[in-house]
Formats: C-alpha cells, structure tokens, sequence
C-alpha cells in the first residue's frame, strides 16, 4: 500500500479525505488505485466519500464507477450499488457496459 492508501484508510471524516485527496493532487489514475485499495480493505465509509469528492471534480469514468459498483457488490451494499448506477445513468460522459451490468448482476 501507498502512503497515500495508509492515510486515506486513517480518515476520520470526509474533510479529513478530502483535504488528503486533494494534497495529493489524485488524478483520475490514482482515483482508480485509491478505490480498489480502500474496497479491499473495506473502509467503504472512506471509499463513500472519495467518491463523492470525485464526482464533484468531475473525475469519475466508466472504470471508477464500476469498480465502485462492484465494491458495493461485494460489500452487499445493493441499494447503494444500485444508487451510484444511477448516477452513473445522469453522466452524460458515461455509459454503462457490460462489465457495469456484470457487477449489478453479481451484486444481487
């Protein structure tokens, strides 16, 4: 793990991961990563908020929101799965594809 995943999984507070994220300077590659390691580690409160930040910075892609899906799966977190495909569904940017499905699918 990075030492950056060591202080994420420390946060407190969703100003706490915020402030980390943001004196990172994470970038939608690093965004990847950071969600992978805090799902595996099921810090899901923490992996809540960085994606909440990611989304208001406009850094969410298909890969994090199915990664992101899919971590909720696992989690057996199903409505909260089922409420980021739905943000997933008002991105314009994005659309979901087979690998989204996938995950939904495995979430049930």
């Amino acid at each position: 793990r990075s030492a950056l995943d060591e202080r994420l999984m420390a946060a407190q507070s969703r100003a706490e991961t915020v402030e980390i994220l943001q004196r990172n300077r994470v970038d939608p590659r690093k965004l990847t990563s950071v969600l992978g390691t805090l799902g595996r580690a099921r810090k899901m409160r923490v992996c809540a908020w960085v994606y909440e930040w990611a989304g208001e910075k406009k850094l969410l892609n298909i890969i994090h929101y199915n990664r992101y899906i899919d971590l909720l799966g696992k989690s057996k977190m199903i409505e909260q799965a089922l409420e980021v495909f739905s943000d997933m569904r008002k991105n314009k940017d994005v659309k979901p594809d087979t690998i989204t499905y996938s995950a939904l699918i495995s979430a049930c």
